[in-house]
């Protein structure tokens, strides 16, 4: 055991450890937001880093967060949008619904997959969206199944969404639940 938690590597980068995740986590941001202040820059956004603690500590899994440089849907979309379902894949990459959070606390969490029995793919919090998968790759999927069905929702005016009863059946499809975690 070390007290050293900062590495550098000569060009190739620094290493940040800790005893556990949520303490290197916590080391890095308070580090980031050091530089940030020397830099004379507003301190950068660890809501991805947290949301990743978040759901660790919910499901006892390590999933990744990805947040898009683009904030097009951002700007297009407010916290008073409606996401629905209009294709299958919605259902399969996103999930039934998507999750507004209020606050970073795991309870609503819990509360999401007591009431759909999936883990909220798509969470919408402090106006901006993030998106959750099993990898980075993957967060990046239910990214792009999102974009696709809300720029798809907002232009077709006759839409026909997805039943409740598909809906059920898609997000309870064991094939499917097995699908997705052995293409993690």
């Amino acid at each position: 055991k070390t007290d050293t938690n900062l590495y550098f590597l000569q060009n190739h980068g620094i290493v940040f450890a800790g005893n556990d995740l949520n303490a290197t986590l916590l080391f890095l941001e308070s580090t980031l937001d050091k530089i940030a202040t020397l830099l004379k820059q507003a301190p950068m956004p660890n809501t991805s880093s947290k949301l990743v603690m978040l759901y660790k500590t919910a499901f006892q899994k390590n999933l990744s967060v990805f947040k898009p440089d683009d904030d097009t849907l951002n700007v297009l979309f407010t916290k008073d949008f409606n996401y629905v379902p209009i294709c299958p894949d919605d259902v399969v990459y996103i999930g039934p619904e998507l999750l507004k959070l209020k606050s970073l606390d795991q309870k609503e969490l819990l509360d999401f997959f007591n009431k759909y029995k999936v883990i909220p793919k798509v969470v919408f919090y402090n106006n901006n969206f993030f998106y959750i998968g099993n990898s980075l790759t993957k967060a990046k999927q239910v990214y792009e199944q999102f974009y696709s069905n809300m720029i798809a929702s907002s232009l077709i005016t006759n839409k026909e969404n997805i039943s409740k009863e598909e809906i059920k059946f898609l997000t309870n499809w064991e094939a499917e639940k097995y699908r997705q975690e052995v293409k993690g």
